[in-house]
C-alpha cells in the first residue's frame, strides 16, 4: 500500500529526565488499488485506512548521569527518595 501520510506516535517516560522513548509510525492509506494508484487531489477521508505499525516500534535510549542528577537536587550518593 502507498501511504498518504506518515505520522509518529511517541510514548515518553519522563520529560525532565528522559531515558527511553518509544515511537510508532502511523500510515494513512487507501485500501482500494484504484485510489492507491491514482490518489485524488483532495483526500477522501472515509476511504482512508489508518495502520499503526505496532510490530515495528522505534526505541531510543538516552543515558542519564544519575549521580549528577542527585547532586543537582541536593541528594547525596546512596540516599533514597520516598515516593
Amino acid at each position: 500500500m502507498t501511504a498518504i501520510s506518515v505520522t509518529s506516535v511517541n510514548v515518553l517516560d519522563n520529560p525532565s529526565k528522559e531515558f527511553l522513548r518509544v515511537g510508532y509510525y502511523v500510515n494513512n492509506e487507501y485500501v482500494e488499488e484504484e485510489l492507491r494508484d491514482n490518489p485524488p487531489d483532495v483526500p477522501l477521508i472515509d476511504r482512508l485506512h489508518r495502520n499503526i505499525l505496532a510490530d515495528k516500534p522505534r526505541v531510543t535510549k538516552f543515558n542519564i548521569d544519575w549521580d549528577s542528577a542527585r547532586e543537582a537536587s541536593g541528594l547525596q550518593s546512596g540516599m533514597e527518595v520516598d515516593s
